[in-house]
């Protein structure tokens, strides 16, 4: 007889059952995979006497290798079993699946909102790219207007002198005239290049017109409290704008000319009385030709007398000479035993004949055929030589009274 075969020793069985959902987990497996709870102390030792470093990863291995399968195993049976199937499951492990879904959910959308905020930042700062880029063409366009004399607008001219100090026109919505308190607009006010100031239009006329009336030309600057920048050619004359301003324009101009002629140094008016320009002339030179009436004068000597073909030293000596006859001359004039009177109307010299003569009358007559009284130099008179001297006057009855000084 023979001996029975031996039966076939059987594996043990060497899972864990959960404390908490009482899943039968594997033995190496150190949280259950369905719950997570931790495997039991008696249930953790290894199935092999691996000790050290390498037990620590063959079970972080099989942790993440469990962690894996149960949720691909729950997600699975959340997918395909019924409302009935799934409230028999143990809740521990709905509850900790619907927080773990929720996690990655979080962690998508937070990583949607990154990508987002990434998108909108590059297209931020793409289009403030183009803004800049649009900004400095536009500005430089401008530029070029003004330094080839273009007149700007005067809202092309806020906006360039804001760009020319970093500024938008957006920055100025909120402010207001620091006159009048008015809300300003790029199209309403005026910028004050330099500064960066502003005030309304209204306003700004206002102070450029008093200035201008009262020739204090040095206030024309901006009307913020403390500022003392002085506003532009361009900004006063557009204040100026108008028929009803061309006066004040043209003492604007006038007062222009004056201080650049001042800076210049050597500037000069002309001296004939009817003239009276403004111009420049070069240094040294004695003869000036006037380029507004077109006279000649000299420079150098003292009053600015018509021009000289001697020299100025010649020309000095000869007027003290002549000025002393001249002075000599009017003091005879003026003199009670002058015979000679000037003409009221030209000037010229009238010559009273002597009594002696037969005439000695105070009824004279010019060159320029003016009539007058050589006494009282009253004129023109009628034909009548006894008109004048019957009337109640000072002259009344001397048409033949010569002053006792003029007798010899």
């Amino acid at each position: 007889m023979g001996v029975p075969p031996m039966a076939a020793a059987s594996e043990p069985d060497r899972r864990w059952k959960c404390p908490f959902c009482e899943t039968l987990n594997p033995e190496l497996f150190l949280v259950c995979t369905v719950c997570r709870t931790e495997a039991p102390v008696e249930a953790a030792s290894p199935a092999s006497p691996a000790t050290g470093a390498g037990a620590a990863a063959a079970a972080a291995a099989a942790a993440c290798s469990a962690d894996s399968t149960m949720h691909s195993n729950m997600r699975e049976c959340l997918e395909t079993s019924s409302q009935e199937e799934l409230l028999s499951l143990p809740k521990s492990a709905l509850v900790a699946e619907i927080l773990r879904l929720r996690g990655v959910l979080a962690m998508a959308q937070a990583a949607l909102l990154e990508v987002d905020e990434a998108n909108a930042r590059k297209q931020g700062e793409k289009r403030e790219q183009e803004n800049s880029e649009a900004l400095a063409t536009i500005v430089s366009d401008l530029e070029a207007a003004r330094r080839s004399g273009i007149p700007l607008p005067l809202d092309q001219r806020n906006f360039l002198a804001l760009a020319e100090l970093g500024r938008s026109p957006s920055e100025i919505a909120d402010e207001s005239c620091p006159v009048c308190y008015e809300d300003l607009s790029l199209g309403a006010m005026v910028v004050v290049e330099g500064c960066g100031h502003s005030a309304c239009v209204d306003c700004m006329r206002g102070h450029v017109v008093t200035n201008v009336r009262s020739a204090s030309i040095g206030n024309l600057v901006c009307m913020e409290e403390g500022c003392t920048s002085p506003l532009g050619h361009a900004t006063v004359m557009d204040m100026l704008s108008g028929d009803e301003h061309a006066d004040d324009r043209e003492k604007y101009e006038r007062f222009g000319i004056r201080c650049y002629l001042d800076g210049v140094g050597n500037s000069m008016v002309c001296p004939v009385r009817e003239c009276q320009s403004e111009f420049i002339v070069e240094h040294g030179n004695a003869k000036v030709d006037c380029p507004a009436c077109g006279k000649a004068f000299c420079a150098h000597c003292p009053g600015k007398p018509e021009w000289h073909d001697s020299t100025c030293e010649k020309y000095q000596e000869w007027a003290r000479e002549n000025g002393k006859a001249d002075d000599a001359f009017e003091q005879l004039l003026k003199s009670k035993k002058s015979r000679m009177k000037p003409c009221p109307k030209c000037k010229a010299i009238v010559f009273k004949p002597p009594r002696t003569s037969g005439g000695a009358c105070n009824w004279l007559r010019c060159r320029c055929k003016h009539t007058f009284c050589f006494l009282c130099l009253a004129g023109p008179l009628p034909s009548d030589h006894h008109a004048h001297f019957r009337g109640a006057g000072p002259c009344q009855g001397k048409l033949f009274y010569d002053d006792p000084a003029t007798v010899e």
